[in-house]
């Protein structure tokens, strides 16, 4: 297998995955989160995403 095909193979995999946990969340939750951000992208706000890690030097 080379490594195209390795990588659908991987990409594959994450993406069955994540059909699982959606299709086990109540919708309620994903529409929350869905609204959250999109909330978040019309804003300025920085992403909360790299606040308390790991410093850049």
């Amino acid at each position: 297998m080379d490594s195209s095909e390795e990588d659908h193979s991987v990409l594959e995999k994450i993406l069955a995955l994540h059909d699982q946990q959606l299709a086990l969340m109540p919708s309620h939750r994903y529409t929350a989160a869905w609204e959250r951000l999109q909330h978040f992208l019309r804003s300025d706000d920085w992403s909360p995403i790299g606040l308390g890690g790991p410093t850049e030097e």
